[in-house]
C-alpha cells in the first residue's frame, strides 16, 4: 500500500512540490510556454492540433495562393465546432463561419470558416473545441 505524503500543504504520492507531470514548474520557460501570445494560448486550448497546424501553416505563408499545402481550400477550413450550448447564427456569421446544410448532433456544428477569422471564432464563449472534419 502506497503512503500519501504531505509536504508544504500539498498532498501527493511522493512527487515533490513544484513538479507537474514530471516537469519542474521552473522549467516551463524552457518549454516556450511563456513565449506564446494570449491568442496562441487560446487557440492552443480550443483547436484540435491538426486545425492549429493548418492555421499556423497558413499564417506563415507569404504567398497565400499556396494555401492548399496547409489544407486550406478557397481561404477556408472545414471544421466541426463543439459548443456548450446554442450559438446565435449571427455570432457565427460574424466570425466567418458558414454552417453546412446538414448538422450532426446537438452541440456540434459543421461547416467552413475563413481561416483568417479562426481566432475570432475561438473567442466565442460557447465554443468549447474546434476539430477538423474528416
Amino acid at each position: 500500500m502506497s503512503r500519501v505524503q504531505r509536504r508544504s500543504g500539498i498532498v501527493g504520492t511522493g512527487v515533490d512540490p513544484g513538479m507537474a507531470g514530471g516537469v519542474a514548474a521552473a522549467d516551463s520557460d524552457k518549454l516556450g510556454a511563456a513565449k506564446l501570445s494570449p491568442q496562441d494560448l487560446l487557440l492552443g486550448s480550443k483547436l484540435h492540433p491538426l486545425v492549429y497546424a493548418n492555421y499556423d501553416c497558413w499564417q506563415k505563408l507569404t504567398d497565400k495562393s499556396a494555401a492548399a499545402s496547409c489544407q486550406v481550400a478557397g481561404g477556408k477550413l472545414a471544421i466541426e465546432i463543439i459548443t456548450s450550448g446554442l450559438i446565435p447564427p449571427a455570432d457565427l456569421a460574424a466570425a466567418g463561419f458558414e454552417p453546412d446544410a446538414i448538422q450532426p448532433i446537438r452541440n456540434h456544428v459543421r461547416g467552413h470558416v475563413a481561416v483568417e477569422k479562426l481566432p475570432q471564432l475561438a473567442t466565442l464563449k460557447e465554443v468549447q473545441f474546434i476539430a477538423s472534419v474528416k
